[in-house]
């Protein structure tokens, strides 16, 4: 019976003294000067290994790219698309038939999947930024670009390719 007179006890002063600090008012602190951290942090960025959706090797991913190859040109014939200032390829003048739009998607996502993965593979082995390896290979694909060819200036602007670029790989 004592021990359980003085287990109640302990109870009922337990909830007083909750009770008690929940009637606290809140307490704010404020400071005239806003209050300075230094904080030092490392960050690092983790991203899963570089394959394809389909798990292609990158041999399979540059077979695919040169089986595509000649889709690419065409639509680059044809000024639907345009090699971009950061190495991929964007859709400039969109076809009207839905059916055709959607085989420039699907050629233009699949050509910059693939790019994509040669870009980050370049950056790793060269221990670039992916963004310098993209800027690279960009001014790259708009020199090889052939006369009238839809490239992205550096404004962001579309204009056709007049000459070869210098250095030409073509």
């Amino acid at each position: 019976m004592q021990n359980s007179l003085t287990q109640l006890c302990n109870l009922l002063s337990a909830l007083s003294l909750f009770a008690g600090l929940s009637a606290c008012a809140p307490l704010r602190l404020q400071s005239p000067e806003p209050l300075l951290f230094d904080v030092d942090l490392d960050t690092e960025i983790r991203s899963p290994p570089l394959q394809s959706r389909t798990g292609s090797s990158a041999g399979d991913l540059q077979q695919k790219r040169r089986a595509r190859m000649g889709e690419v040109q065409a639509l680059k014939n044809d000024r639907v698309i345009g090699e971009t200032r950061n190495g991929y390829l964007q859709i400039v003048t969109e076809p009207k038939e839905a059916g055709y739009l959607s085989y420039v998607h699907r050629i233009v996502e699949a050509e910059n999947r693939a790019r994509y993965l040669l870009y980050a593979s370049e950056s790793k082995k060269l221990g670039e930024s992916l963004s310098g390896v993209e800027t690279l290979y960009g001014k790259r694909w708009r020199d090889d670009a052939f006369p009238g060819e839809l490239v992205q200036k550096s404004d962001g602007s579309w204009r056709e390719k007049e000459e070869p670029g210098e250095g030409s790989s073509r």
